[in-house]
């Protein structure tokens, strides 16, 4: 799919989020939570070992790692919203870091910063085509 076109049906997803009922909105809502505590956990991981060992932990291992990390209330995030939605939140940080390690490479003399830490209450979330529907003109997502 072009990025025009994904471009398009982005907008045409956000405008139907705006009729959910008020269960849908509450499930939407804790996956935008944990979507973002997910992503702040996994980046914080990922910068004490680079700290430490001046190694990157790729997808596959922070993937592996956040699986199984608690977060302050006992929970695994990562368990939190659908196991595709969460591989999502991941590889859009792996992404970011690639990013940073490609321009730290190409212009070090900007000093580019890594990947900060999300401050909003919520962050975006990725849902692949199957954990949702759209009925009716409105999107329908899966309390699971």
């Amino acid at each position: 799919m072009s990025d025009v076109a994904e471009k398009k049906t982005l907008r045409s997803v956000k405008k139907k989020l705006r009729g959910l009922c008020r269960t849908q909105y509450d499930i939407l809502k804790e996956r935008t939570s944990a979507s973002k505590n997910l992503y702040n956990q996994a980046l914080y991981a990922v910068r004490q070992v680079y700290l430490l060992t001046g190694e990157y932990l790729n997808y596959n291992a922070v993937d592996r790692l956040m699986k199984e990390t608690l977060n302050l209330e006992g929970k695994v995030n990562y368990r939190l919203m659908k196991a595709q939605t969460a591989q999502q939140t991941l590889r859009r940080l792996d992404k970011n870091y690639i990013s940073f390690f490609r321009l730290l490479k190409a212009r070090p003399d900007m000093n580019p910063e890594p990947p900060k830490y999300i401050r909003k209450e919520r962050h975006n979330v990725l849902y692949p085509k199957q954990s949702f529907q759209i009925k009716d003109g409105h999107a329908v997502i899966e309390k699971g």
